[in-house]
């Protein structure tokens, strides 16, 4: 019986190094993951019109960085801050300014867009 016990105890301490380590040693980035809206947050990023625009949602359960993107309507996606011409955006993306409710882009704030998302309108309301 103290032979199970002890391989236990041996198992369980060889679980606790390798857990540690790769709560340390690795990273996750999940750096344009899908992070759907709920309905609430679709609701307060549609316009009065119905019309999809852009809207960010801060503290997403999905996201590490907290920040969760819908560039112009379209798929919501984790992202990061950035700062224009900082170089912090990955690859195929671009450091864009975002307005909440401006016209002017005094004050905006900055995020990584996806660059295929920049060029793209998305259409969204009644129809097929």
């Amino acid at each position: 019986m103290s032979s199970i016990k002890g391989i236990f105890v041996r198992a369980m301490s060889l679980a606790t190094v390798v857990l540690g380590v790769s709560a340390t040693g690795c990273t996750y980035d999940d750096t344009f993951s899908a992070c759907p809206f709920s309905t609430r947050m679709k609701e307060e990023c549609a316009g009065e019109d119905g019309a999809a625009f852009s809207c960010v949602v801060r503290e997403h359960p999905q996201c590490s960085q907290d920040v969760c993107l819908s560039w112009k309507g379209g798929e919501a996606r984790c992202t990061l801050t950035c700062t224009p011409d900082g170089g912090q955006c990955p690859g195929g993306s671009t450091c864009t300014a975002y307005v909440a409710g401006h016209s002017s882009t005094a004050g905006a704030e900055h995020f990584c867009v996806q660059d295929e998302f920049l060029d793209e309108q998305f259409v969204t309301g009644s129809g097929s």
